[in-house]
Formats: structure tokens, C-alpha cells, sequence
């Protein structure tokens, strides 16, 4: 979740931390990965009243403020890390702390001499949560980030779950941040042009959930994912235009956590996605109804009887 919001950026008041908070939870979502900055201390006191579990993540690893991190960069103060954990420690929605997002070095002896240090940090100051990283590379190499980290989490890759299962089999992993999907809301048109549909003479995408964004994929295209291992997935959505994900078949089917991040925006038809009401591409309803567990809204999504 970025803490910017359509027609304010990112001077949100509280308000809509709390109206964003509450439609994630009408669609069953119960767990929320943080952009890699310290988050506004209301939206974790508000994660905290609603129940969500929370990955907070630092910015980069080492101690720069470099884009991404040179790999010369030494392993030392880490005065950003230790201001996130240290502010937000105590707050018990987080479940999870990230060390870094997408570092190209990610597969790299320098990465895992950083992380190794950073990560012994954070147990210095809160011992009692593990560790993660978001990585979209370096999946086979286990000299990287894949053997510091507690749970491993992957970005766009889903494939990539098979080989890491192979080198670290007892290590969790989490779909970090998956299926991103583009779309305006209305339009149904299904022109086809380069890797897009929609209308583009009206510069519009189809709200048929058939196009990925430029780095990401279609839901149907990540659906690999779904098996027993993977302890819960992130879906990337957008903003005013937009596509959410029917990834909830898939993890209902292990009876996982289902989570989104990012700006809310569903559509009618999503939800019935979500619902299992209709396949997106026949029509049909190919799985038994989804329910929710406890009261709409709490709870894992899981399939019904």
C-alpha cells in the first residue's frame, strides 16, 4: 500500500487511511504489504482496530540513499532500519519486517552481507518477528538474499517458486507482490494492439482483466502460484482505472491469507470474480462459491461447502 491517494498525493488525512482500510476489508482482505517507507503511524494504529497483518518495509538495503544500493556500500549504520523498527515495533499488526525492495544486487555476495548485518539489527531490536525482502531477481542463487533471509518474497516471478523451493525447501515464501493488471473501469471494448486491449484511439484499456502492466502479469498467467507453500499473495492494483485480481480462487483452494496492496478500486465484475461467481473468460462458475470465514469482511477467504 502507497500512502498517495487520487486528487490529494501524498497529503492524506486520516480519513481516507481509514475508508481505504475498510473497502480492502468488504473484499475479504486481511493482510497488507507497506510501501518501503515508514507509513503514517495512524494507518498502523488503524491496521491495528481493523486486524490486518502488516509487512513494513525499509527502503533500501545498507545505509544510502542511493536509488539503488552501489554494492560497495558498507554494512554499518542502517539509521533508517533502525527508526522504522524501533518507531513501529510495538504496534501488533505487523507480522513482518522487509529489509528492501527490487535491488538489482539482490543476487550478489554484497546483498547478503548487507542483509546479513541489517537483519541482525532488527533481531537486536525486536527479536520477535522475522525477516523478509522483496526480490524480483537472483532466484537461483542461493549466495544472494535467498539464504539470509526468514521468508523469502517474490515479486512477478511465480515461476521461480519451483527452483527456490528446490535450494531452500524448509524456508516459507510470500507472493510479495503479483498479477498486475491494468483496465478502466466501463470500458469493454477488446481491440487488440501490441501487448494492450481496450480502445486506443480513446487511450482506454479493457476492464476484462486481460491486460498486465509492464512489469507484471494477468491473473490467469500468475495462477501457477497457487499451490501448498506459498503462504499468501499481494496483488498490485491501481489506481482510478482498475483491475484487482480473482487470485482469491486460487488461495482459497489452500486456505491462505489473501491480501491486496496498493490503491483500492474494484469493479463489479471483480467481485464476482472474487465471489467465484463467473469465470473471466467463459462465463461459467468453474469453482464452488467462496464464503468467508467469520463476519464479511474478517478472516481468510476460503471455498464454501
Amino acid at each position: 500500500m502507497h500512502q498517495d491517494h487520487a486528487g490529494v498525493g501524498v497529503a492524506m488525512p486520516d480519513r481516507l487511511f481509514t475508508w481505504r482500510l475498510e473497502r480492502l476489508k468488504e473484499v475479504g482482505c486481511n493482510a497488507i504489504r507497506m510501501s518501503h517507507n515508514p507509513v503514517a503511524p495512524f494507518l498502523l494504529d488503524e491496521c491495528d482496530r481493523l486486524g490486518f497483518l502488516v509487512i513494513a518495509e525499509n527502503r533500501h538495503l545498507g545505509d544510502t540513499y542511493e536509488d539503488q544500493t552501489p554494492k560497495e556500500t558498507p554494512a554499518v549504520e542502517h539509521r533508517d532500519l533502525s527508526a522504522l523498527v524501533t518507531r513501529d515495533r510495538n504496534h501488533p499488526s505487523i507480522i513482518l519486517w522487509s529489509l528492501c525492495n527490487e535491488q538489482w544486487i539482490q543476487g550478489s555476495p554484497e546483498a547478503a552481507a548487507m542483509a546479513r548485518v541489517m537483519r541482525q539489527r532488527v533481531l537486536e531490536l525486536d527479536p520477535s518477528r522475522p525477516v523478509t525482502a522483496a526480490l524480483n531477481g537472483g532466484f537461483d542463487t542461493p549466495e544472494g538474499l535467498l539464504g539470509v533471509l526468514d521468508v523469502i518474497g517474490i515479486n512477478y516471478n511465480p515461476r521461480c517458486t519451483t527452483p527456490y523451493t528446490a535450494l531452500r525447501p524448509r524456508t516459507p515464501i510470500i507472493a510479495s507482490e503479483i498479477a498486475s493488471e491494468i483496465g478502466t473501469r466501463g470500458v469493454y471494448t477488446t481491440n487488440h494492439w501490441e501487448d494492450y486491449y481496450g480502445d486506443r484511439e480513446r487511450g482506454y484499456v479493457s476492464a476484462y482483466s486481460i491486460t498486465a502492466g509492464p512489469a507484471g502479469q494477468t491473473v490467469e498467467k500468475a495462477w501457477p502460484l497457487s499451490r501448498p507453500g506459498i503462504l499468501s499473495l499481494a496483488a498490485l492494483c491501481g489506481q482510478v482505472s482498475i483491475t484487482k485480481a480473482n487470485r482469491a480462487l486460487r488461495m482459497a483452494r489452500h486456505k491462505l491469507p489473501l491480501r491486496f496492496h496498493g490503491h483500492l478500486r474494484v469493479s463489479e465484475r471483480q467481485l464476482l470474480l472474487l465471489q467465484g461467481v463467473v469465470d473471466q473468460r467463459t462465463g461459467a462458475a468453474p469453482l464452488p462459491a467462496l464464503e468467508l470465514a467469520g463476519r464479511r469482511g474478517r478472516g481468510d477467504l476460503r471455498l464454501g461447502p
